[in-house]
């Protein structure tokens, strides 16, 4: 009889885990008492004063405090009180000034503690001898709902009154209190083992019932409140979620479900040991990272709480040159016809792999046989951690990608795309400065790699009959009737990566830069052999750009796109004319519903924060007024009013009735229009004189 791990929880108020099975149509529970270790290294070799205080035992024990090192001595403390154990970690390292004692294995949350330690994983089948990395691992099937409120995403969090709670196909109507109460009912009815939401739609549930909603197998369940963070310039804002006992919460919206889907979550489960609840609300990079820590974990090698690894001593020369990038070219701006893009597969994780990128392993001291291209590295011959780490990745995708072709199975093409993202963020983390076993000097050497890679397919395609009209760090875009099999075969060869053939197109257009005639890296569209359009950088990819705006481009492009040729491409600019001036007349004659002249934005301040009246803050005010309140990273959404005025009635919720800026939206279909030429001749002169009649 199968029985398979599906859950972690930890039971309130004892020190032991709860591990849910799931076995057909039934679940069982079991508990275990369980005492988190942490690990500590003081300057003098001692055991901290400030341990009298807790109930905890103490050893010395042999461990690697970094891989690639020798053991050494550290003192192991089993803490016999897990909630205290975050604050044994802090005294310890206050205790020695922030810098004598450093503290090891103490950010791990108790169930993904528990899993790594006992070499267990979600989705295991505990009866039977299988692998972690299987590849053809059975799932039992488990039972979901949704839940759901009447209530746009951007009215969620108000004080409007729900009267109305949907579960599954049923609905759960009354007053406040006899809808919380009928959502329990209805949710223990079901049982199921899975519960869907939007976002914001449990944190909305939770507030209702003053942070006491209980929707788990037992009593206990636990919110996790929304916060707001910065990343790469934008702001995200996370909703909140609920932590029951034998159920799992997944915000639908979640980076890795939205992409991947329950197959991809349960996948990354699995493979990071990470317990499937944290899998589903966590990002990409802290599952790459949480597979490091379990290999060093099985490598007697510890996590390190507060990383001191500074980067290595460089003059500004060198300096320069290791601050760098992937290899850019500039587009040939302009239509261009019998266009193949080629990529390589997952280029930086095999660069990890194939060249043994590792912080271990660059400028080690035994080795100096192996250089990095441009700066000069010396790489060690003994392999590295990071390549053990990302080696059965790759293998793993690339055997699901074959078997793909061959029988195209929807779960295995789900896990493919958690397994890219998990590969894509595993280059970042070598550089981020919170990642466990990151080190830039890492981050520089995959860079060298890749540029030195891309110049060698760039001099192999050239000499292949092809000209290369624009490449981005890991894929190039080639024009011509070249040898393309030939040309392959020799990259491969000479770079030991494999290289895709991406698309092979009719015909491409590269957009210029919009206040310049310099191409735009990420701005282009083209018809692919098959007739299917591949568009990057319009307003018909951007998140803020109106429905109506999107629909115009995306009617545009389909006009243009039966085009055999640059001749009939620039014959048929007169058709997008005339689908342009339709839907001028029916935004200037009313015609076009408000929710399509809607813009949704992510504010990344709160009101107070702009110092000019801008739409965000004009917005976040309207919403405020209604009894929205708004965070920064949460979507709004509302209508141009008066795109002149200097107060907030420059802009109208959308359920409000209120006029609408016509010019307003005029100006942006002519704007949406203007982003599709790339030269004079493929546009009327004048284009001032397309006028609504």
């Amino acid at each position: 009889m199968k029985m398979m791990l599906f859950d972690v929880s930890v039971e309130p108020g004892e020190n032991r885990v709860e591990l849910w099975f799931k076995s057909g149509d039934r679940v069982f529970r079991e508990t275990e008492r369980f005492k988190p270790k942490l690990y500590i290294k003081t300057s003098g070799g001692g055991v901290p004063r400030v341990l009298e205080r807790y109930d905890v035992d103490s050893c010395f024990v042999m461990k690697k405090r970094w891989p690639g090192r020798d053991e050494e001595r550290f003192l192991e403390v089993t803490v016999y009180n897990p909630g205290r154990l975050n604050q044994v970690a802090e005294d310890v390292y206050r205790e020695g000034g922030f810098r004598e004692n450093r503290v090891y294995n103490a950010d791990l949350s108790l169930p993904f503690r528990y899993l790594l330690r006992n070499g267990l994983y979600p989705t295991i089948d505990i009866e039977s001898d299988e692998g972690q990395y299987d590849l053809d691992y059975e799932v039992e099937d488990l039972k979901t709902i949704e839940i759901d409120l009447d209530l746009d995403e951007s009215h969620l969090n108000s004080s409007v009154p729900i009267e109305k709670i949907y579960v599954g196909e049923n609905e759960v109507t009354g007053g406040e209190k006899e809808v919380l109460e009928g959502l329990k009912r209805e949710v223990s009815r079901v049982d199921p083992d899975i519960i869907y939401t939007r976002p914001g739609v449990m944190e909305h549930i939770v507030g209702m019932a003053d942070g006491t909603l209980d929707l788990g197998r037992l009593p206990g369940s636990r919110e996790i409140t929304s916060k707001t963070h910065n990343s790469y310039g934008r702001t995200i804002h996370k909703p909140g979620s609920l932590v029951m006992r034998g159920r799992i919460h997944i915000n639908k919206n979640s980076f890795i479900y939205s992409e991947s889907g329950l197959d991809g979550v349960l996948e990354l489960s699995r493979l990071s040991s990470r317990p499937i609840h944290e899998v589903a609300r966590t990002s990409p990079g802290t599952v790459i990272s949480s597979m490091q820590m379990a290999l060093a974990q099985k490598e007697g090698i510890l996590i390190p709480w507060k990383k001191t690894v500074p980067e290595d001593f460089k003059t500004a020369g060198e300096l320069i040159k290791a601050d760098r990038g992937g290899l850019t070219l500039q587009p040939r701006v302009g239509f261009h016809q019998n266009v193949t893009e080629v990529d390589y597969s997952s280029l930086f994780p095999n660069i990890i792999s194939r060249k043994n990128i590792s912080p271990e392993t660059i400028n080690c001291s035994c080795c100096n046989s192996q250089r990095v291209p441009q700066l000069g590295y010396s790489v060690c011959n003994e392999k590295g951690f990071l390549p053990r780490v990302v080696e059965p990745l790759i293998r793993r995708r690339e055997k699901l990608k074959k078997r793909i072709k061959n029988e195209g199975d929807i779960r295995d093409r789900r896990r493919v795309v958690a397994l890219k993202w998990v590969l894509v963020t595993c280059f970042g983390y070598t550089g981020y400065k919170n990642a466990k076993y990151g080190k830039i000097e890492c981050h520089e050497s995959i860079c060298a790699y890749g540029r030195d890679i891309m110049a060698k397919t760039i001099q192999i395609a050239e000499e292949s009959g092809y000209k290369v009209i624009h490449g981005v760090v890991d894929s190039l875009w080639l024009a011509g009737d070249g040898d393309l099999i030939g040309f392959k075969e020799k990259v491969e060869k000479r770079v030991d990566i494999p290289l895709d053939i991406e698309a092979s197109y009719r015909w491409m257009v590269f957009l210029p830069r919009r206040r310049s005639r310099t191409g735009a890296l990420n701005r282009y569209y083209g018809v692919k052999e098959n007739g299917e359009l591949k568009v990057r950088g319009i307003e018909l990819r951007r998140r803020d750009t109106p429905k109506i705006i999107k629909e115009f481009q995306k009617e545009a492009l389909n006009a243009l796109k039966d085009a055999e040729n640059k001749s009939e491409f620039i014959e048929k600019q007169s058709e997008v004319t005339r689908i342009l001036k339709r839907y001028k007349k029916q935004i200037k004659n009313g015609e076009v519903a408000r929710e399509k002249l809607a813009y949704e934005t992510k504010p990344s301040k709160k009101p107070c924060d702009y110092k000019t009246m801008n739409r965000n803050k004009a917005a976040l005010i309207k919403h405020r007024e209604h009894g929205y309140s708004k965070k920064p990273g949460q979507k709004i959404k509302y209508v141009i009013r008066n795109s002149n005025s200097k107060t907030r009635d420059k802009v109208g919720l959308v359920d409000q009735e209120t006029p609408i800026d016509k010019t307003h939206y005029i100006d942006m279909l002519d704007r949406a229009y203007k982003s599709l030429q790339f030269q004079k001749g493929c546009r009327p002169s004048k284009q001032k004189e397309i006028q609504v009649a």
